[in-house]
């Protein structure tokens, strides 16, 4: 029986067993599998929440039980998230993978369940499902929700931080602009007290920062949160930041987040939310930007982007570079070394090398050095301002809109280490230059004067020195001196002074006359005058010749430069340029230079000249010098900032004054050294200066006797048969009797002056000077009218053969004398075509004439008027030459005339070959017999030197090697030299040695030497090193004590007819000395 009974019982357990399995249900509360609830501390378990990572941890449900069910509860929601409207993203839900459905959410019957995909999202973009999973739903009865509730049997996610995403309940139970917290209705978002502020950088320690700052007063500032979005010209850069309360709210950007960002202005957006909850707002821009980079500014310290520039400007335009942001080691490490301070450089560049001389600066390269941050003003500005300058181009108005010029800035390299600066380009910088009428003076033949302005005045019979120029702050000044060029009682010009500051160049003829140039027996003297205390010439300051030695360019540190012409008639002309710099700040003769020229004279003519007259006293031609000399302005080097690979930036004196434009083949030239002590060193630094130099002389004074010469009366010379010869023209069948020429022809015959007229007659004379006219082949330039008498004479050369007198069919030779001397009737049409001819006749005559603007007509009144005044048609070669100077000067001031700058220049011939050559593509092809550049050297002419001593002309010159180099001497001549590569110094050796009763002459050697042109009358010899060692040399046992060295001296042009021989002694004073009276050697014991 109790076998029976116990059958039961065990059924009844396992039935038991079996209904608990099937009867199990996850909704019924108190059910040991009944679902749990997701925690309720992890509120933030709700889509519409963002995780503030500063207050809160990300939610992770990798640790979750697979096999229990989970309820969305509060604030989290009744049900999961779906991707419904959108799927939720990585921070909402409080973690960083929200997990999701996948499809929105089933409906089902009550305690219905299903399976269902559930999606991670990792925030890869265009991927919102980048985990899936499985999970259960269920739905559940409520005795509260008639719509009961679902519960979820979850698969756990396979890492952190991921979590199952509530769909979020409550914020439509506030009102709108209001999300519910808890159990109550706060702001949707905190309120700031205004747009949020971009601070300026601050520097600390070898870093800077500058942020963003919130300014948040509200409530609940432990809870408001502010996220922060750095943009660089609206572009999002640098990451999210989150401002929290911290006394203020503010986040600061990482300033190597800022490398690619330079040069650009920067701005922070701010999206407000309160810690817990998503953020719903929108983004707010900052009320200011701050600009990161480098800025130009003017002097006074306000932005610029371009500027003009006028070349009239007295001081150059001064610009700034600063940077908004410290440099630092931090930010720019340039080397690996503890403690460097950094630095950074920018380079500047011009656009071109065109533009490069056209805009000159003063700097080529700004640094930035940490140290220099200013905190207050937030600029760290470059080591010095830039000064910009336009180039004294003399370029003259266009009248078209000036083309602006860029300034370019490299990018600036990589740093040893790392930078934020590296490849960071300032942006181009634009000039605009404003061209002004170039100040050009010219002072021409007896003397015409064109003033700064154009106004022309004439000065003619006025005697003395003249200021033709001269700067209000006395530093430049030019001056002229006159003597009489004409038996008419006319002055020309006859020497220069050009000084800046203590600084004086001079070119002078006034030490002889007007008849000793004509002869080529007068040589311009070429000195520098001083009262610096260095007694040399300083940097920039030089004179130059052409290949004649009979024009200069004296040319000046500040760009003034004149110009010299020596014309064998009357004697110089005289032009002066000074930079658009002086512009409203000169006077004298030249006027005023202020672009009006009513204004020029000042009172009256005859006063405005005597005003401008210099005192004998206050000469620069004379012994000793007014003291003090004003001082030069100090000058500022310049730099062409244009270069390629590994060349250096040249920057000096000249890049703001080109040097002028004919100064074509030229070349430099040493001009004598005559400094003076004026009160401010002795003497012995006079002596220590000659020591160096033998240009280094006193000054050679002489008397300054402008006076005119008087006229002497024609002397006709007794008739005598000569039979003629044959010839080509029309006075080939002349013939001579004594000093009377009868043409065999019927019809009377008439002589036109020409250019050529020169070619018609030809004289063979001892000297060159003067002698037998000897009549020579006869060109057929001669034309056959009937006229009446009168006297037709020649203006190229000098000779017997110059004044003719025409008379029907005879010609009648007056005298070989002057042409002053000589009464000359000439009719004011033929004064007319004489000086037309002489301008047509100029190789570059049309070229000029096509120039814009040019103006020959002046050039024709002037030679009209002198021709008139003086009765020499000489003055019609100034004309030729005068047109030409004023014409190259004129061109080179149009930016449009460049290419025809450089034609004329390569077309024009030195002074029209002389008349004695043919003038083909800018060379002379000389005629027979002679030679030159310039045509105006006979081949057969052998100067004459001499040495020049206190003014007079010796053929015997002591150098003591104990207070000179003895390297060099000066040689003057008449005739006259050329610049060739046969100009030649033959210098023979004698050596003269004491025997113990007399000095004998042993060991002569010859040696030629390349001679130094100086000008047509003067060159220069050197002088073998070995002369001096000998005289200094230390006395040996056994041999002479005594020495001096005898130096015969001679020249040629060719390097085959050699002039006469000058002799140059060289002695040492300490062992012997000259006996004037005995004219002998005598030793010292």
């Amino acid at each position: 029986m109790n076998k029976r009974r116990a059958r039961p019982i065990g059924l009844f357990l396992l039935g038991l067993c079996v209904f608990k399995q099937t009867v199990a249900d996850p909704c019924t509360p108190g059910d040991p599998d009944q679902y749990r609830i997701f925690e309720a501390s992890t509120w933030v378990r709700n889509r519409a929440i963002t995780a503030d990572l500063g207050t809160m941890s990300l939610i992770c449900d990798r640790y979750l039980s697979p096999t229990s069910w989970y309820r969305f509860t509060d604030k989290q929601g009744d049900r999961m998230a779906d991707a419904t409207p959108k799927a939720p993203v990585p921070m909402q839900c409080g973690t960083g993978a929200p997990v999701f459905l996948r499809d929105p959410h089933p409906t089902l019957e009550e305690g219905a369940k299903t399976e269902a995909r559930v999606c991670a999202n990792y925030g890869i973009p265009n991927n919102e499902c980048s985990w899936t999973g499985t999970i259960h739903i269920k739905h559940c009865p409520s005795r509260f929700n008639m719509d009961g509730f679902y519960i979820y049997r979850v698969q756990p996610p396979p890492a952190c931080p991921m979590a199952y995403c509530g769909v979020g309940t409550g914020a439509e139970k506030c009102p709108p602009g209001q999300l519910l917290d808890g159990q109550q209705c706060i702001p949707a978002y905190p309120e700031a007290a205004g747009r949020p502020e971009v601070t300026p950088p601050r520097l600390t320690g070898n870093t800077f920062y500058f942020g963003c700052v919130v300014p948040y007063n509200g409530i609940m500032p432990e809870r408001a949160r502010f996220q922060v979005q750095f943009l660089a010209d609206g572009h999002p850069f640098g990451g999210l930041h989150t401002a929290s309360d911290d006394h203020i709210w503010q986040v600061h950007i990482n300033p190597m987040d800022l490398k690619g960002n330079l040069g650009k202005h920067i701005r922070c957006q701010v999206r407000p939310y309160w810690s817990g909850h998503a953020i719903t707002s929108r983004p707010v821009i900052s009320r200011n930007n701050y600009f990161a980079g480098i800025k130009i500014a003017d002097i006074n310290g306000n932005d610029i982007n371009q500027i003009v520039v006028r070349k009239d400007a007295p001081e150059p335009t001064e610009i700034q570079l600063y940077s908004t942001i410290p440099v630092t080691m931090e930010t720019h490490k340039i080397m690996f070394i503890p403690g460097l301070e950094s630095q950074l450089s920018v380079i500047l560049r011009t656009e071109s090398p065109s533009v490069a001389k056209t805009v000159v600066t003063s700097t080529c390269e700004t640094i930035f050095l940490q140290r220099d941050w200013n905190q207050t003003a937030h600029k760290l500005f470059g080591s010095k301002p830039v000064k910009i300058q336009a180039v004294m181009d003399n370029a003259r108005p266009s009248g078209r809109p000036d083309i602006p010029k860029l300034l370019y800035f490299t990018p600036i390299p990589a740093a040893l280490g790392q930078s934020i600066w590296e490849n960071y380009v300032l942006p181009a910088f634009q000039v605009t230059t404003v061209d002004v009428n170039t100040g050009i003076c010219t002072s021409v033949t007896d003397p015409h004067l064109k003033t700064f302005d154009g106004r022309r005045f004439d000065i003619l019979r006025e005697f003395g020195e003249f200021v033709l120029t001269r700067s209000k702050y006395g530093e430049f000044e030019v001056r002229e001196r006159h003597w009489s060029c004409s038996s008419s009682g006319v002055a020309c010009n006859c020497g220069v002074a050009a000084r800046e500051g203590p600084h004086i160049l001079i070119v002078d003829l006034c030490h002889g006359n007007v008849d000793q140039l004509r002869k080529a027996k007068l040589q311009p003297r070429v000195y520098y005058r001083t009262t610096a205390i260095t007694g040399t010439l300083p940097n920039g300051t030089y004179i130059h010749s052409d290949s004649t030695g009979k024009k200069y360019i004296l040319k000046f540190a500040s760009g003034a430069w004149v110009e010299a012409r020596v014309n064998r008639y009357w004697g110089l002309d005289i032009t002066v340029s000074v930079p658009s710099g002086y512009k409203n700040h000169m006077a004298g003769l030249c006027g005023n230079y202020d672009d009006q020229s009513h204004n020029d004279i000042v009172g009256s003519l005859p006063n405005f000249i005597s005003n401008n007259k210099v005192t004998v006293e206050d000469s620069y031609f004379g012994r000793k010098l007014p003291c003090p000399l004003p001082l030069a302005r100090t000058l500022q080097d310049f730099c062409y900032c244009n270069k390629t690979g590994e060349e250096r930036f040249v920057c000096d004196y000249a890049k703001v004054v080109p040097d002028p434009t004919d100064l074509t083949n030229m070349k430099p030239v040493k001009p004598i050294i005559t400094p003076q002590t004026c009160g401010k060193r002795k003497r012995r630094d006079i002596e220590d200066l000659m020591m160096s130099s033998d240009d280094v002389m006193e000054f050679d004074d002489y008397v300054y006797t402008p006076v005119v010469p008087t006229a002497r009366q024609p002397v006709v010379i007794k008739p005598r048969v000569v039979p003629g010869g044959p010839g080509d023209g029309p006075g080939r069948n002349m013939q001579a009797m004594g000093d009377l020429f009868v043409s065999a022809r019927r019809e009377p015959l008439v002589a036109y002056p020409q250019p050529y007229w020169q070619d018609a007659f030809t004289s063979v004379e001892p000297d060159g000077f003067g002698g037998e006219f000897q009549p020579q082949k006869i060109r057929s330039n001669w034309q056959f009218a009937p006229t009446n008498p009168r006297v037709v004479p020649r203006w190229f050369g000098v000779g017997p053969g110059r004044n003719v007198q025409a008379m029907g069919g005879l010609m009648l030779k007056v005298a070989p004398v002057s042409v002053d001397e000589v009464p000359v009737v000439i009719q004011p049409q033929e004064i007319r075509r004489i000086c037309s001819e002489a301008i047509e006749t100029s190789s570059i005559s049309t070229l000029c004439k096509d120039l814009p603007g040019f103006d020959v007509s002046s050039t024709m009144e002037e030679c009209i008027s002198d021709i008139k005044l003086t009765n020499d048609v000489t003055f019609a070669e100034a004309a030729s030459d005068n047109m030409e100077d004023r014409c190259i000067q004129y061109a080179s001031t149009l930016s449009s005339e460049k290419e025809n700058v450089q034609k004329i220049l390569r077309l024009r011939c030195p002074r029209q070959c002389s008349g004695q050559g043919r003038c083909d593509n800018g060379q002379c092809h000389c005629h027979a017999g002679f030679t030159a550049e310039d045509c105006s050297v006979r081949t057969d002419s052998i100067p004459s030197v001499f040495f020049r001593i206190s003014g007079r002309a010796v053929q015997k010159r002591f150098c003591d090697a104990l207070r000179r180099p003895c390297l060099t001497t000066r040689l003057q001549a008449t005739g006259a030299f050329y610049r060739s590569s046969n100009l030649t110094c033959k210098i023979q050796h004698i050596v003269m040695t004491y025997n113990g009763h007399e000095f004998v002459e042993s060991g002569v050697t010859t040696k030629n030497t390349k001679a130094e042109f100086v000008s047509f009358g003067e060159v220069i010899c050197h002088i073998p090193s070995t002369v001096r060692s000998a005289v200094l040399a230390k006395p040996i046992a056994g041999q002479a004590v005594h020495v001096v060295v005898r130096l015969q001296i001679s020249v040629s042009n060719d390097g085959v007819r050699f002039s006469n021989e000058v002799n140059l002694l060289v002695f040492n004073s300490k062992r012997v000395e000259y006996n004037s009276r005995t004219q002998s050697w005598e030793p010292k014991v």
